[in-house]
């Protein structure tokens, strides 16, 4: 355990002020594109490809240990405010954990399109189990909130993940600075 704290600290070692614009730009960018929701409702999974294009390039711009999770919970508190409770988190926080498991040190800066998308299917997936999992452990209920049929809403769970990993990998390669 300790070893892995000295890994993360050490890979905060030397940050930038540019390094921490990037990171509240993103951050007010995850916030605006969740409050904006751009009137689509109903629709499962459909805000993967809005915030996660945002993950994606923080992991992928910064290279940093735990900057996708510091962005979905610092964006992600900042949405779930006025009506804070902490299941609405748990999509956040498990599509930039498996950002952060799928993409660790520097590979994010490095990876190809289709490790993006595919990443973005991960994350699609993680977040589909992340809203599904309270229901089904700590209610017992079917946990599917979509009057879709749960392999319906899987379906668009991974696919608008997979746009999600797409529109960061191209954001990322269409910025200048990339290194």
């Amino acid at each position: 355990m300790r070893s892995r704290v000295r890994q993360w600290s050490s890979g905060w070692q030397g940050v930038t002020a540019r390094d921490g614009l990037w990171l509240v730009g993103l951050v007010a960018a995850f916030w605006a594109v969740n409050v904006a929701d751009f009137g689509i409702r109903r629709v499962p999974g459909h805000s993967l490809a809005f915030w996660l294009p945002m993950l994606v390039l923080t992991r992928a711009r910064l290279g940093r240990p735990g900057s996708a999770l510091a962005v979905a919970s610092v964006g992600g508190l900042l949405v779930k405010m006025p009506h804070f409770h902490g299941w609405g988190m748990l999509g956040f926080l498990a599509a930039a954990g498996g950002l952060e498991l799928l993409l660790p040190g520097d590979r994010g800066r490095k990876a190809g399109w289709l490790a993006f998308i595919a990443v973005g299917a991960a994350a699609g997936l993680a977040k589909w189990l992340a809203r599904l999992a309270p229901g089904l452990l700590l209610l017992g209920l079917d946990g599917n909130i979509h009057i879709l049929p749960m392999w319906a809403t899987l379906g668009m769970h991974l696919g608008f993940g997979m746009l999600g990993g797409l529109s960061g990998a191209v954001a990322h390669r269409g910025l200048p600075g990339r290194e």
